[in-house]
């Protein structure tokens, strides 16, 4: 390929090409599906006339032992899967088990379209999710120091479910078991669905009765935005994130003998990551992202990943927290872009927080692009080092090691433990989201381009 340069994300060398490919000329930096490709229609049924009126699909999937029926779903053998798509073909598949991403469908540079997201759509997978796939993770993602946080002067003891010793992604059941309540509509930004889950006072060990919701929502500018929000009867920290894995070749990429993540070129505008213990757990202060921790210029995931095989903490790959900087030289075509995402969405899930593009990926042959937009402070960049087989995806597809990377836009972690004491730095702060607080509010947004094939004048 000879592709012109990008504002952002380097264009793939030519050892990542095969080498019997033609050269076309690509049209680099647009949305995908130009006027001179064809497009597919919404064959959502019924379209969108009114606020809030669904255009979508709703399936019920049954555990294997279930034997469906209506009192599945009580059981908690049942979910349910929303399908939403739009006028450009992209297609995101939902799960109110998790509130989970199960799929994101789209284009190549060909038009052809793939499934990016390596998760499940099997109720007994998706109750022993152990990696995480796709869902959303509460009360407070990451690790929690100790299984354990003080606050209000009172210590409250988590459930312990890393190794032994820490607290990961809300505990034992966490928001990514539950079964949340799936609500779908459709307004002026476009097709979504909202999850409401109603977490009890003590579970996992945090206190008060939490809400938390979830809005995702399809946009015909191929952008799939979540918003998040929890209240709670009691002071609470909290720390919501979405771990949905990509892998741009498609979720198929990420099996035993696929291509993996390594032809995936990454930028992450940041220039310090947390330093952590060998337990993975932050210590509340920054290192200088050097060497095979630098991002914030684009990079090739193969060579990055080869540097960090030796690393036993990480199980050789990065699970890495990005402090995201604000010193970030946007172009006129990115703040534009910017500026759109601060249009109105639901009064109780809008966010006054600026919101900022943390990262950007690009696959090594397809011309698939994605970007990465939030209002949080850090982007913790994980890439699939403990996927070992042992979690199946969509047709029973056994996910390997650095088979999908995950960008995690969350606020710095273990800040709760780490806030009080001395030589911390400033920015660990904790959510704390109470009775007599405003309502804990995030934002991220991945958006979906490709670089299209542009033939030749005959």
């Amino acid at each position: 390929f000879e592709h012109p340069p990008l504002p952002h994300v380097h264009q793939p060398a030519s050892a990542d090409l095969p080498p019997s490919f033609p050269s076309p000329r690509v049209q680099p930096a647009i949305p995908f599906l130009p006027l001179s490709l064809p497009t597919r229609n919404c064959n959502m049924g019924q379209a969108c006339r009114g606020a809030r009126q669904f255009s979508g699909e709703v399936k019920v999937i049954y555990s294997g032992d279930s034997g469906g029926g209506r009192d599945a779903k009580r059981r908690g053998e049942s979910a349910s899967i929303f399908t939403l798509r739009n006028n450009n073909g992209m297609e995101v598949r939902l799960c109110d088990l998790g509130a989970a991403i199960t799929a994101i469908k789209v284009p190549d540079q060909y038009g052809q379209f793939e499934d990016v997201i390596l998760a499940s759509e099997n109720v007994d997978a998706l109750k022993n999710n152990s990696n995480f796939l796709g869902v959303t993770v509460g009360r407070q993602c990451a690790r929690t120091g100790g299984a354990k946080f003080t606050l209000n002067g009172k210590s409250y003891d988590l459930t312990c479910n890393d190794g032994g010793k820490n607290h990961l992604h809300g505990g034992k059941i966490g928001f990514h078991h539950a079964q949340w309540k799936g609500q779908p509509g459709c307004d002026s930004r476009g097709k979504f669905v909202v999850f409401t889950y109603n977490s009890p006072d003590g579970e996992d060990g945090y206190p008060g009765d939490m809400q938390a919701k979830v809005r995702y929502t399809l946009t015909e500018s191929n952008r799939l935005e979540i918003n998040m929000r929890a209240t709670c009867t009691k002071d609470c920290p909290v720390n919501m994130t979405n771990h949905a894995y990509f892998n741009l070749n498609g979720h198929r990429a990420g099996s035993e003998g696929g291509t993996g993540i390594a032809t995936h070129r990454i930028v992450i505008h940041a220039k310090k990551h947390v330093e952590t213990g060998p337990d993975l757990v932050a210590t509340g202060k920054f290192l200088e992202a050097k060497g095979a921790t630098d991002f914030h210029r684009p990079a090739l995931l193969r060579p990055k990943l080869k540097e960090m095989e030796g690393d036993t903490a990480t199980n050789g790959g990065f699970d890495h927290t990005y402090l995201i900087s604000d010193k970030l030289a946007f172009d006129a075509e990115i703040k534009a872009e910017i500026d759109s995402l601060k249009q109105p969405v639901d009064a109780e899930f809008a966010s006054e927080k600026k919101i900022r593009l943390a990262a950007e990926v690009a696959a090594g042959r397809n011309g698939r692009r994605m970007r990465v937009y939030t209002d949080r402070q850090a982007m913790h960049f994980y890439t699939g080092n403990f996927l070992d087989g042992t979690s199946k995806g969509k047709g029973g597809i056994k996910y390997m090691k650095h088979g999908g990377f995950c960008l995690e836009a969350e606020d710095l972690p273990n800040a709760i433990n780490l806030h009080h004491k001395k030589g911390v730095e400033k920015e660990f702060v904790p959510n704390i989201v109470g009775p007599s607080t405003d309502p804990y509010k995030g934002v991220i947004v991945f958006e979906f381009l490709c670089d299209m094939l542009q033939l030749p004048p005959t």
